[in-house]
């Protein structure tokens, strides 16, 4: 899905660059030998979790696997909550969207 069909980039188009607040979520996803998975960020060239924005009407658990899926092409399931995390310091994204995350784990 491209950005601007996705429900953040149609409320852009709306409310234009205000900044808005999200519900997302990010994944730690572990190996048995207790590896984390990082996948390095296209919007910031860091190193991080998957993740991201929620769509209209989409639980947690539902955004966090699409997540993964479209990001990293694994299948996870069996994702726990454990923890948020939404200081805007941290959490303010070049789109001017401050993501409220919570924070799920997946065994892979």
């Amino acid at each position: 899905m491209s950005f601007a069909d996705s429900y953040l980039g149609q409320l852009r188009a709306l409310i234009g660059d205000r900044l808005v607040l999200m519900p997302g979520a990010r994944i730690v996803i572990e190996r048995a030998d207790g590896s984390i998975l990082l996948q390095k960020r296209t919007d910031f060239g860091l190193w991080g979790l998957p993740g991201g924005n929620a769509e209209e009407g989409e639980g947690l658990e539902t955004l966090v696997i699409r997540e993964v899926l479209e990001e990293t092409g694994l299948v996870v399931s069996d994702v726990e909550p454990f923890g948020f995390g939404c200081d805007p310091n941290y959490e303010t994204f070049p789109s001017r969207a401050v993501l409220r995350t919570d924070v799920l784990h997946a065994p892979l």
